[in-house]
């Protein structure tokens, strides 16, 4: 050191200690990523579940999972077309958003304005 200079100051401890991420703390954000993926694949795929069950409520169901669900939508409004026609049109409708592609309810829906 040159003369007249004073030494430097010691570094503060949290400079000075390893922050290398322990083994716990891996494991546990591990397993909230792997929770977090499964809820969500669960989630996702309730509707489909539901749709695939043989029964009159099956789309409504499904719809309780997933309200944009274009083939529970289609499902829901056949299986109340008869009692009420206005519903029946919403709900086909809302199948025609959410699924631009699907034939059978573009069918349905023209059958019903006829």
């Amino acid at each position: 050191m040159a003369s007249g200079q004073e030494p430097l100051p010691p570094l503060p401890a949290s400079l000075t200690t390893n922050r290398s991420t322990s083994l716990p703390g891996l494991i546990l954000l591990g397993l909230a990523v792997a929770l977090l993926l499964a809820w969500r694949i669960i989630v996702t795929n309730m509707a489909e579940w539901h749709l695939q069950e043989d029964g009159q409520k099956s789309a409504a169901h499904a719809l309780r999972w997933d309200n944009t669900n274009a083939q529970a939508l289609h499902q829901e409004g056949l299986r109340i077309v008869k009692s009420s026609p206005t519903q029946a049109m919403a709900y086909l409708k809302a199948a025609v958003r959410d699924d631009p592609t699907d034939g059978p309810t573009y069918a349905v829906t023209a059958q019903l304005t006829e």
